[in-house]
């Protein structure tokens, strides 16, 4: 019955810090909670072109949002944020555009404590 209750609070506490894609904002400073690709540009709208891959975040890296873009297409609407790393001197190569989540789903964004 213990146990029950420590997976219950597990679950309810990663919910509660996780960030729905739909309300991450800009010029905000969020954790990853899994490890994503970096790209130069979010993928067009019509073909569907992701851009290049410059690199990677890992979980738990800490990043700043710059700006957040809605792309529609036939499966439902994706999040993607232009961020740049939120340490001061890291390589240049966290900047770009990462995929966070569909519309309606959680993100792999979690909230920065203050």
């Amino acid at each position: 019955m213990r146990q029950t209750g420590l997976l219950s609070a597990l679950i309810i506490s990663t919910v509660v810090w996780s960030t729905e894609p739909s309300k991450v904002e800009a010029n905000r400073a969020y954790s990853l909670s899994a490890p994503a690709n970096v790209r130069d540009s979010p993928p067009s709208t019509f073909l569907y072109i992701l851009g290049d891959k410059k690199g990677s975040v890992a979980k738990d890296d800490s990043v700043v949002v710059k700006e957040v873009k809605k792309i529609n297409t036939l499966t439902g609407t994706q999040y993607w944020i232009n961020v740049e790393q939120a340490e001061p001197g890291a390589a240049n190569d966290k900047s770009g555009w990462v995929y966070i989540g569909k519309d309606g789903g959680e993100s792999i964004l979690m909230e920065e404590r203050q």
